[in-house]
Formats: C-alpha cells, sequence, structure tokens
C-alpha cells in the first residue's frame, strides 16, 4: 500500500484523511500538515496518480481503497477532507462507509462551473509532455509568478511540489498521472451530476 502518507502519525488526536484534487499528489497535504501538528493526516493519492498502477478507476474501487487503508491503520473513524475531485469522493465515500465518517471538508468540491459542463461534451484531458526541463522550470516559474505575493518558503514549496507532478523518461518529462485515471474519474463524476 504506497499510495498513502502519514503525516504527524505518532499523534493520537484526531485523524484526518486527505484526498487531492485530480492531477495532484497526495504530498500537496505536506503543508497543511506543517501548520496542524496535533492532526494526524493520512493523504491518499488517486487512482492512475504518483506512479499508481490501478486498472480500476471507479469510485467504488478506491473507496475501497480507502477503507481499506484506514483498516490497515486501525483507524475506525475519521474526519475527511477532499479538495475538488476529492470532495466529490469523500462524500461519495460517506455514502458507502457513514459509520467511518466524523466529517466532511469539501474544498472546491464544486469541480464544474454553472454553464460548463455539457453531458455531450466527448472532450478527453490532454496531459502535458515537455521535452526540456528548462520548459518545465520555466512554466512553473510563470504558474508561481501568477500567484501573486508569496513569501519565498512558499515559492520554494510550490517549485518543488509542481516539480514533481513530472516524471522523465528519457529525457522527456510526462505528467505523473494516467491520462485514463483522469477521464475515469472525471467521468465518475459526470454519473454522479446527471444521476
Amino acid at each position: 500500500m504506497k499510495n498513502y502518507i502519514q503525516y504527524n502519525a505518532f499523534q493520537n488526536k484526531e485523524v484526518i484523511i486527505a484526498i487531492p484534487a485530480l492531477g495532484e499528489r497526495k504530498e500537496m497535504y505536506a503543508a497543511l500538515a506543517s501548520i496542524l501538528p496535533e492532526a494526524h493526516i493520512v493523504a491518499i493519492d488517486l487512482p492512475g496518480h504518483n506512479g499508481q498502477l490501478d486498472n480500476d478507476f471507479s469510485f467504488q474501487s478506491y473507496n475501497n481503497t480507502i477503507k481499506e487503508i484506514m483498516e490497515y491503520l486501525k483507524i475506525t473513524k475519521a474526519h475527511f477532507l477532499g479538495n475538488s475531485i476529492g470532495a466529490w469522493i469523500i462524500q461519495n465515500f460517506y455514502t458507502n462507509y457513514p459509520d467511518s465518517v466524523k466529517s466532511l471538508t469539501l474544498l472546491d468540491g464544486g469541480y464544474y462551473f454553472i454553464g460548463e459542463y455539457h453531458p455531450d461534451d466527448k472532450a478527453e484531458i490532454q496531459l502535458p509532455i515537455i521535452e526540456r526541463l528548462e520548459d518545465l522550470q520555466e512554466a512553473i516559474n510563470e504558474e508561481i509568478r501568477n500567484m501573486g505575493n508569496l513569501s519565498a518558503e512558499n515559492k520554494e514549496y510550490l517549485y518543488n511540489y509542481f516539480l514533481h507532478n513530472f516524471v522523465e523518461k528519457n529525457n522527456v518529462y510526462y505528467h505523473h498521472s494516467d491520462a485514463n485515471a483522469l477521464n475515469d474519474l472525471s467521468k465518475a463524476v459526470e454519473k454522479i451530476i446527471t444521476v
């Protein structure tokens, strides 16, 4: 079970299960863990993310994975935090395992903006492929500059986080996510919206 990471694991206080946004990694919660040292945070990668070799990208399969990790770590009940698609996932987890949930915190959980969702849209998510490290570094630096007035510490944290969203293979940089996973997870949200 390499698809999760624990922060502040030796705390006997509250446990937070944290689910990242589509295309993000579990490590995005490192900064939160540093400002909440009293909370035991278990951050779990989405299927097909961060090198996970999943074949089933359904919400149900992922719910089962979350439950298995909780059982492995002997966590009977936790607070759940979900960012973007993670907010949809934790709501779906609650539907299936309500006795395992103390609370839900939804961050940017709308996923679609009003007027932007079209059920007939067949567009697929495409992941970037970058051929030069210098181009990747420049794109990251530009993204950070567009975020406004950040401290040097936050800029460094974000730079390293974004840089590690890409994996180098044969001198080419690929996004860490599997495109099939991103598209299947998005379609799972579409099914919830249209129900």
